[in-house]
């Protein structure tokens, strides 16, 4: 099995902290290959701390926030190159952890052979086989949705255009998709319960 990490990181002064590298060294531990795309500055200690893991660095433009970043990432590998792979994870640096191994996650959304993408958790708001999930990377659909996605100019931009609607668009296309932590009891609650009760998902639901 192959998996690309994109990993998206902005710091207005371009310093990569320890929670930062804490996160990467685990999930490295889990990908065939790294790359690190970085809108705006990259210091020096930043550009060494991510050196740790990769040599694939992409500094850009600090422009269209992470939705252009990912693209950026997908553009300098192209479908080709993309289309090897089974899973592109697509994660960046507003999180802290893991608290517990990233491989628990991994494996058991991996063992889900019904899936063809997965995410963490699920916002309840937006109405909306392994070793063939590649179909999903190889799809002239999703190429299509990245070759095509016009210029972000704003976070109201970034989900509108991906983060609200990219689950529900490939949904009805027929694609399956799932989440690692399950949330449904929550839903009365909050919409957004990563938001609201983190401390309760990492208490009762890894």
């Amino acid at each position: 099995m192959k998996r690309l990490g994109i990993f998206f990181f902005y710091e207005k002064n371009g310093d990569v902290d320890d929670f930062i590298t804490y996160y990467l060294a685990d999930l490295n531990k889990n990908l065939t290959e790294l790359v690190v795309v970085c809108n705006g500055k990259l210091s020096e200690q930043g550009r060494a701390a991510f050196s740790q893991f990769t040599d694939n660095i992409i500094v850009r433009e600090n422009k269209g926030l992470d939705v252009w970043a990912y693209k950026t990432a997908l553009d300098s590998y192209g479908w080709a190159k993309l289309s090897e792979f089974d899973e592109i994870v697509m994660t960046n640096s507003t999180l802290m952890g893991p608290v517990r191994p990233l491989k628990e996650m991994f494996d058991a959304m991996w063992e889900n052979q019904d899936l063809d993408f997965w995410g963490l958790s699920i916002h309840h708001g937006a109405k909306s086989n392994p070793f063939n999930r590649r179909r999903f990377v190889q799809n002239h659909e999703l190429q299509a949705y990245w070759d095509n996605m016009p210029m972000i100019e704003s976070y109201t931009d970034s989900v509108q255009r991906y983060e609200a609607v990219f689950t529900k668009q490939f949904e009805d296309k027929g694609f399956k998709w799932d989440v690692y932590v399950k949330t449904d009891d929550l839903k009365d609650f909050t919409d957004y319960p990563l938001l609201v009760c983190p401390t309760l998902l990492l208490r009762e639901k890894k």
